[in-house]
């Protein structure tokens, strides 16, 4: 009789403790307005340019200028674990995040990006499957690779002024921020 050994490290194994991190399942949306109510905050409509769908993570936002350099760097290095989200409505009609950014935020473990402005090469963002990406609009008009400057910075759009205090939720109905300390309260967060 063969007896099969189990690795010391596989799931199955009973003597192992499990990951609690792994078995959180977020908030919905649904689920966050109707715990919250005013208090849950629903940000603007957005376009989904990418076929990963669903989202939590505390805040990051960031204000573009000049250029992308920067911001991938800042993706890369600086985001890691957090929903980014980028304002460059000031930069209309120029694209802020393309593929590159895209890959830049995925190498550096970001949840997702939200962008307040355009993105471009939307052929190539349809097929990112791990990051999802939304933003107001998209175009051909690129903002230039080079340079930049990115700056911690806070949002203020028709859900009111979100800060880097707000834990954003996002899926098929909707984008909803709640502030950290009372997510954190009804919710496990990861």
């Amino acid at each position: 009789m063969h007896i099969k050994e189990r690795h010391p490290h596989s799931r199955k194994n009973p003597m192992m403790p499990k990951d609690p991190a792994a078995e959180i399942k977020p908030a919905t949306t649904l689920e966050l307005c109707a715990m919250f109510g005013p208090y849950a905050r629903v940000l603007p409509p957005l376009f989904d340019y990418t076929a990963a769908k669903t989202f939590v993570g505390p805040a990051s936002i960031l204000k573009v200028s000049g250029g992308r350099e920067r911001l991938n760097l800042a993706l890369l290095k600086h985001c890691a674990d957090h929903v980014v989200i980028i304002d460059g409505r000031h930069l209309a009609p120029f694209g802020i995040v393309g593929p590159t950014e895209v890959a830049s935020a995925v190498t550096g473990k970001c949840r997702a990006l939200l962008v307040f402005g355009s993105v471009f090469d939307v052929g190539k963002l349809a097929k990112e499957k791990i990051l999802p990406v939304h933003a107001l609009d998209n175009g051909p008009h690129v903002l230039r690779d080079e340079g930049g400057k990115v700056e911690a910075a806070y949002l203020d759009c028709a859900a009111g002024l979100i800060t880097h205090d707000f834990y954003i939720t996002g899926d098929a109905d909707g984008i909803v921020a709640v502030r950290q300390e009372q997510m954190q309260a009804h919710f496990p967060v990861r």
